[in-house]
């Protein structure tokens, strides 16, 4: 009897960008291959639209015959709250008014999250590789590391690139399907736009309370030792204008990136490692 090898273990990295969710859809209306695991990192930081956004993905993986895997990553909130230097890409100013901005390490947490799950995986088939799925649109197809990069027991997959999709696309197919552009982004993530920060504030108020109280603590977190008695050389804010979150005038019709994730790095960074469009963390 002929040996018939098991499939590769297909796993959709699900970092809350457009499209991720397009993948996932696609997927479950039998576009695309088929998706076993949806894997997101939890960071303790998602607001209420976050969890209404799970909540949605989480029917579409039992359509999609998936299974929707947590990582936890909840160890970044304790670190955002506490830690300093912040694990947040906050914005900064130094003790002269120069502006500055911190590494973005929190997705260094996330990646390891992520990988304890994709090890585990690999480990159950360790004579074929895991199928790693990204999200990343069209526009994003000349930034990418080559696959040889990647570690050796993962294998990446793009699928909107063969598809042609850009993000933009990817907007408008998950609108028609009753997802809005709001995904896994924290409560606390300053890559949100002045649009992203208003809308939070008018549709989830104790998660706006929780990102002000949360600008205030940072702003005692040093990105400098201070030594001898000297104070903190620089002061970090979430957002972009170096303010304090709770006194910005936002105005909601400025637009903006649509906020979430990628794996290890901030969106619309130069290309990086590990299958992904940006800076190492």
């Amino acid at each position: 009897m002929a040996f018939t090898p098991r499939p590769a273990t297909r796993v959709l990295l699900l970092d809350g960008s457009p499209g991720a969710t397009t993948v996932l859809l696609l997927s479950a209306h039998h576009v695309l291959d088929r998706i076993d695991h949806v894997l997101y990192a939890d960071t303790g930081l998602y607001p209420a639209s976050a969890e209404r956004y799970l909540k949605h993905l989480h029917a579409l993986c039992q359509q999609a015959g998936a299974e929707l895997v947590r990582a936890d990553a909840t160890e970044l909130a304790e670190r955002a709250w506490a830690e300093s230097p912040s694990p947040l890409p906050l914005f900064t100013l130094a003790r002269d008014g120069t502006a500055g901005r911190l590494p973005n390490a929190c997705a260094g947490t996330q990646l390891l999250a992520l990988t304890d799950h994709l090890r585990s995986w690999g480990d159950e088939q360790p004579h074929e590789k895991v199928e790693v799925v990204l999200g990343l649109g069209a526009e994003y197809a000349h930034r990418v590391p080559r696959a040889a990069t990647w570690p050796q027991r993962l294998r990446p997959d793009y699928p909107l690139f063969d598809l042609g999709w850009r993000d933009r696309d990817c907007v408008a197919f998950n609108h028609h399907h009753g997802i809005g552009v709001r995904g896994l982004a924290c409560l606390g993530c300053p890559e949100r736009s002045d649009a992203d920060w208003a809308e939070l504030r008018a549709t989830d108020p104790g998660a706006w309370d929780e990102a002000v109280a949360l600008d205030t603590a940072v702003r005692h977190h040093t990105t400098d030792t201070a030594t001898n008695g000297m104070p903190p050389a620089q002061t970090g804010y979430l957002h972009h204008a170096c303010r304090p979150l709770g006194g910005i005038d936002l105005p909601p019709e400025q637009e903006g990136p649509v906020p979430g994730c990628l794996p290890r790095v901030c969106r619309g960074q130069r290309p990086g490692s590990f299958g992904n469009g940006g800076d190492h963390a």
